[in-house]
């Protein structure tokens, strides 16, 4: 009698921030697409697959006391993505048709300001806020408890957690009302 060893999940490298749903409206016959880089001002060609991705982009490190499994964030945002599929089709068709209701407008805003939280650019935001109120806060203790040692004190936030408040932000309902 065999024991069947439990399948271990594969991790997802490329982690798009656009999904390749969204992507793959801007192709062409042959399935590609062009990107633009704002740093070098050049396009290129390219595939859905490859652009607008970070390997391991939304994966949270393990910490103590805290171990999300691999592909959580990944495999909640494809479940959105399936979720609003029908409804950018739908979208697109009355745009083509020429026109947009505004029930469809309200409908489609949470995607698109989930697609807005989910990019890198949000996430640098963030951690700068962050960064700069937790120091705004121990300049503030340090004030109160310790004037003497004021500007002496630091305050760290180690990017690598960034991806775990990054997704908190992204699932958070009132979040992405506001």
């Amino acid at each position: 009698m065999s024991m069947k060893q439990p399948r271990r999940q594969q991790r997802t490298e490329d982690q798009h921030y656009v999904p390749q749903l969204y992507l793959r409206g801007f192709t062409n016959a042959s399935g590609r697409m062009f990107c633009y880089d704002k740093a070098t001002g050049k396009s290129y060609p390219t595939s859905t697959k490859a652009a607008a991705q970070e390997p391991y982009f939304y994966e949270i490190p393990s910490t103590p006391g805290l171990n999300v499994a691999v592909n959580t964030v990944e495999n909640a945002l494809g479940v959105v993505e399936t979720a609003w599929t029908p409804v950018l089709a739908d979208l697109i068709k009355n745009a083509d048709a020429g026109g947009i209701s505004a029930r469809q407008v309200i409908e489609f805003a949470p995607f698109v300001v989930i697609q807005w939280m989910r990019t890198p650019t949000f996430r640098a935001v963030g951690y700068e806020i962050l960064k700069k109120f937790g120091q705004s806060l121990v300049d503030q203790l340090v004030d109160l408890n310790a004037p003497d040692m004021a500007g002496k004190i630091k305050f760290c936030l180690e990017q690598e957690g960034i991806a775990g408040v990054h997704a908190e932000k992204l699932f958070e309902p009132a979040e992405v009302e506001r």
